[in-house]
């Protein structure tokens, strides 16, 4: 697990573990980049609302996830497709071998 993923769980159980309103209040102001980055950024009026936020964010971050997900997933799909296209699979993982290896290896 890198740092930043780290961090952010850490920050995640802190407003999971919030146990007053003033400070689940605290915690998403000193975060506000990572909520605002994600959309869903917004005051809380009830200490309740901790896990609607850490729902939204774990969502959100899953569905962006996803998305790049599904980008590589096509883009190596048309390096496989297009021998001539500009950049190979050879190009793109950069491990000097002249030719892919079988699946599963």
């Amino acid at each position: 697990m890198d740092l930043q993923k780290a961090a952010t769980l850490y920050t995640i159980l802190l407003i999971q573990n919030a146990g007053s309103l003033e400070s689940l209040q605290d915690l998403i102001l000193q975060n506000s980049t990572m909520f605002q980055t994600a959309g869903c950024f917004r005051r809380v009026n009830a200490v309740e609302e901790k896990h609607t936020i850490v729902e939204e964010y774990l969502r959100l971050k899953q569905q962006e996830e996803g998305k790049t997900l599904d980008f590589w997933a096509d883009y190596l799909l048309d390096c496989e497709e297009q021998p001539t296209a500009a950049v190979s699979l050879e190009d793109v993982f950069a491990t000097g071998l002249s030719s892919l290896p079988p699946a599963g290896k």
